[in-house]
């Protein structure tokens, strides 16, 4: 199944109202693959290449894999900097169109929970070459959530399309993890709960940029984000709300996915 058109019409508000990757999670991430600047990697789901900016700032060689075109024009506009470096590739996890054995690093963000894990599990062990690795680096529900974290959560499952619902289950991520990695054990490391403030304006950007908002011009539109600004104005403080994400990543030897 497509999933590309869950994010259609939303790259501009995702590439400004989505938070960045932790640096310090990055930086321990990186590390966790021992990566070097002459690693070749390739970004599945790479959107509006948040994710894939952090190794081409390190000097890597990077294809940048995204189905969803404006999402692939968004990132063009700002790493198109970096040149040779960045190639942009109309393609998907489970068919990225590289060649066999073309990269070293195979890396996919929040991106991951969409995948069809099987076959993107096939794809990548196509294109990694012997001694590749894996790593998956996003965020999950916070492990503590706070009052408004939680009636946020509750409301998302409520507005969500039926389409959508089994992408969002709360063990989505772990099962498709564990048929992704299959046999393989990989490492894990937890970076715990990270805690930012959003304004409304920051809250419904954030919303409008994710998968289950309703696009401007359809007619739950504005019934949808004026449920979202009730719920803002039962839990704002100071103007702004506590927006929690729990921060991780897994890492892997590819040893397993070539069996």
């Amino acid at each position: 199944m497509s999933t590309s058109h869950f994010f259609r019409g939303k790259a501009a508000d995702y590439a400004r109202y989505r938070s960045d990757y932790p640096d310090v999670v990055i930086r321990f991430a990186l590390a966790s693959i021992a990566l070097v600047p002459d690693d070749v990697v390739a970004d599945l789901g790479s959107g509006t290449g948040m994710l894939s900016r952090w190794f081409l700032e390190r000097g890597n060689r990077l294809f940048a894999v995204e189905p969803e075109p404006r999402m692939r024009e968004v990132a063009q506009a700002s790493l198109n900097r970096f040149g040779a470096q960045y190639t942009s590739v109309a393609g998907t996890a489970e068919r990225t169109t590289l060649i066999d054995s073309s990269v070293t690093v195979v890396v996919a963000g929040n991106a991951f929970h969409y995948f069809d894990a099987e076959v993107a599990r096939g794809e990548v062990a196509r294109i990694l070459r012997p001694g590749g690795r894996v790593l998956l680096v996003g965020h999950e529900h916070a492990s503590t959530p706070n009052d408004f974290m939680r009636a946020y959560s509750e409301f998302i499952a409520e507005v969500a399309p039926d389409e959508m619902r089994p992408f969002h289950r709360t063990d989505r991520v772990s099962r498709a993890e564990q048929i992704f990695f299959k046999r393989d054990t990989p490492h894990e490391r937890d970076m715990g709960d990270h805690t930012f403030r959003l304004t409304w304006d920051g809250l419904r950007g954030r919303f409008l940029s994710t998968s289950v908002a309703p696009a401007e011009g359809e007619a739950r539109h504005e019934s949808v984000v004026a449920r979202l600004s009730d719920l803002f104005e039962r839990f704002a403080h100071n103007g702004a709300v506590p927006f929690q994400l729990r921060w991780r990543y897994i890492w892997s030897e590819p040893s397993s996915l070539r069996q």
